[in-house]
């Protein structure tokens, strides 16, 4: 079986459990009673976290000194997660005509529009027949209430729709918006301040100054500033050699409806996701402006986005296949997209919406910094579920790029194959992100950590957040004020973090056997609305993957004209991951026969060399440096990029020149046979040994 096929045998058969799944939890709805996914495994090798267990029935959640805890993630989704995503009728229709089909969908969308919503909200869906709809522009669900359905998102254009998206104009446009397309929110001049001393994460109430100016149902923000005490708290939000973060500069927004009120005790609907203490920030409350979309989606429909086949790094073409912007209760499913730049799907002042079993695949571009995010959240993004959805050649797969207005997002169920890494949070203080049976097919990591001084003062990337069950590395940080949380029966917990002088390790919890619950988001969204749990049967992709072949590699040496190719090749990879922020300021220490080996330089392009052995220092040029040097080089530079096949070609023949075949072996399957026989063009086989009669 090809890895490919591998790829959509695990995707269809992730989908297919998740649609009995969703059969069974819509049936239960139709019933009146609400039976959710959770399954607890009643056997001996059982094992449950210290941090969340149960106690007389009910989870538990262990406080540290600091108070932090594992909050409640399952608010995240369509409607909190309390009702299924609908079946909105259909009331229009087209099918494809030759040219630019843009201005027909639009304009067929903005009838839908127009229709007298029913008592539920709900306006109709506009079904695309099967075939090719040519989008020159974009595409605006910019009403409440409407659904732009396809027939299918597979690439078959006989059985299903396929938007294809050409050109470049406007350039990097996205090719469907869901929501207003207003991101933001306003806070009005009714505000109060909490005067609880300490809220502590997790955390639905507190008392206020005054409630007499709120009512149940209003739309409200709780602002958290970041004042200078809550920045030295911090520790100027770790940034390295950045300059730290500004008082204003990283302030926490919290979009929250009131649910109760008694005197100047207040209840939200979600809880907040950081401490708000007073003694470092005095947060308030205040009416919240916003106006978006509701109960809008997109749904099972291909968007191909068309990129020159002969650049594989161009970037003058559609950026994005669906941005959800300004947009509340809404969805985003079966959607596959192609040949992004940026991202698959995005949400950007989104709050519980849910992206469900979507691909994202292939992106196109160059492979630096704000790029290849499959599956993102970008700013005020809140209360997102991404669930059951694939991606392909990512750079970070799962993230958030977003800032400290984003919170309570859950990856649920997600697979990747071959990412770079996933993020909880890309930069600035990210907080209560879950990620929850991710499942990575190939070579990637999970990281909740301290990002220091990459890219513009990134420092803590994410914040009490947590891993539940993956299958490969987990980096996790301790924040200041903080915690973050890795609680997994398989996988690794690496602890080589790139800043790791601004915060130690954080929560680390792994036993053999099965973890309980099988699923911190089902469990806590079981237990939220008195569910009784249901035993699935069903279990989760084998961490056990068949590997692919590496190709057949017979003893070789560097052609004589190698050295220049592969520092070209170096110098340019290099150079990329400095412009993402993705290495070590001007300098990385790696280890050569025992000796540090420094490359360091302002300018990337003009790296020096140098050998430092007790008082001894040594410059050297690239042309100096053995073939174990260089292998060394280019297996700590693939490490920090993974999914650099043509680097982990390189690294791979390079070690097999310094005979290590064994170490070799990895990084020949991660590049695949067509990467490593092009780079094999550089190298020449030493002669045959003789042999006696």
């Amino acid at each position: 079986m090809s890895d490919s096929n591998k790829s959509k045998f695990i995707s269809v058969t992730i989908a297919v459990r998740a649609e009995v799944l969703a059969l069974v939890r819509n049936t239960c709805w139709l019933l009146g009673a609400v039976a959710l996914l959770a399954f607890y495994p009643n056997n001996a090798s059982a094992w449950e976290s210290k941090y969340a267990y149960y106690k007389n029935g009910k989870l538990t959640y262990y406080s540290d000194a600091e108070k932090n805890r594992i909050p409640d993630y399952s608010y995240a989704g369509y409607k909190y997660g309390e009702s299924p995503i609908p079946v909105v009728p259909e009331v229009a229709s087209l099918t494809p005509v030759a040219g630019d089909n843009t201005a027909r969908i639009q304009q067929a969308l903005d009838k839908v529009g127009a229709r007298r919503p029913d008592a539920n909200g709900i306006r109709g869906a506009l079904v695309l027949g099967p075939g090719v709809y040519q989008i020159n522009g974009t595409v605006n669900i910019n009403k409440s209430g409407v659904v732009l359905r396809g027939s299918g998102d597979g690439a078959d254009a006989l059985a299903n729709t396929i938007l294809t998206a050409p050109g470049d104009s406007p350039h990097q446009r996205t090719v469907v918006v869901l929501g207003s397309g207003n991101s933001k929110w306003t806070e009005t001049r009714v505000r109060s301040d909490i005067t609880t001393p300490f809220v502590q994460v997790g955390s639905k109430s507190f008392e206020v100054q005054s409630a007499a100016a709120f009512a149940v149902g209003d739309e409200i923000i709780v602002h958290h500033p970041s004042s200078q005490a809550w920045i030295d708290a911090v520790d100027g939000g770790g940034v390295g050699s950045d300059e730290p973060w500004r008082p204003g500069q990283m302030d926490i927004p919290f979009l929250r409806r009131i649910t109760a009120i008694s005197g100047t005790f207040l209840t939200l609907d979600v809880p907040v996701y950081n401490h708000l203490n007073r003694d470092l920030a005095q947060s308030y409350i205040a009416k919240a402006v916003w106006t978006p979309v509701i109960l809008s989606g997109v749904e099972n429909l291909r968007i191909d986005i068309q990129t020159d086949p002969d650049k594989p790094k161009d970037e003058n073409h559609a950026k994005n296949g669906v941005s959800v912007v300004g947009a509340r209760d809404c969805w985003v499913q079966k959607v596959t997209a192609l040949h992004f730049l940026y991202a698959a799907v995005r949400t950007e002042g989104a709050f519980c919406v849910t992206v469900d079993s979507c691909q994202g695949l292939d992106p196109v571009g160059i492979r630096t910094g704000g790029r290849f995010y499959n599956f993102c959240a970008d700013r005020r993004s809140q209360c997102v579920l991404f669930t059951k959805c694939h991606a392909t050649g990512a750079r970070h797969g799962y993230v958030s790029n977003g800032t400290s207005s984003v919170s309570g997002l859950v990856f649920f169920r997600c697979t990747s194959n071959g990412g770079t890494d996933m993020e909880a949070g890309h930069r600035w203080w990210t907080q209560g992100v879950l990620f929850d049976n991710m499942f990575e097919e190939r070579r990637g990591s999970l990281r909740l950590i301290n990002r220091g001084d990459w890219g513009t003062q990134h420092g803590w990337g994410s914040v009490h957040s947590v891993v539940w069950n993956f299958n490969r590395g987990m980096y996790i940080q301790k924040p200041p004020t903080a915690q973050n949380y890795g609680i997994s029966s398989t996988g690794t917990f690496p602890t080589g973090f790139p800043f790791s002088g601004e915060g130690p390790q954080g929560v680390t919890e792994q036993k053999s056997g099965e973890l309980v619950p099988a699923s911190l988001y089902e469990a806590q969204l079981s237990e939220r609305l008195n569910a009784e749990p249901q035993k699935t049967g069903a279990k989760r992709p084998s961490a056990r993957r068949a590997r692919s072949n590496k190709p057949a590699i017979p003893k070789r040496t560097v052609k004589a004209e190698y050295a220049e190719t592969f520092d070209a090749k170096l110098l340019a990879e290099i150079d990329a991951l400095a412009g993402e922020g993705n290495f070590p300021t001007n300098k990385i220490t790696l280890s050569i026969s025992r000796t540090p080996l420094i490359i360091q330089g302002a300018d990337p392009k003009a790296l020096t060399v140098k050998l430092r052995g007790g008082a001894i220092e040594k410059d050297l040029g690239f042309r100096s440096l053995t073939d174990v040097d260089r292998a060394k080089i280019a297996m700590t530079v693939a490490e920090l990029d993974p999914t650099n096949q043509d680097l982990a070609a390189v690294a791979a023949f390079m070690l097999e020149c310094a005979g290590r075949s064994d170490m070799a072996k990895g990084y020949f399957e991660r590049a695949g046979e067509s990467n490593a026989m092009e780079v094999n063009d550089s190298f020449e086989l030493l002669p045959a040994k003789k042999t006696e009669p």
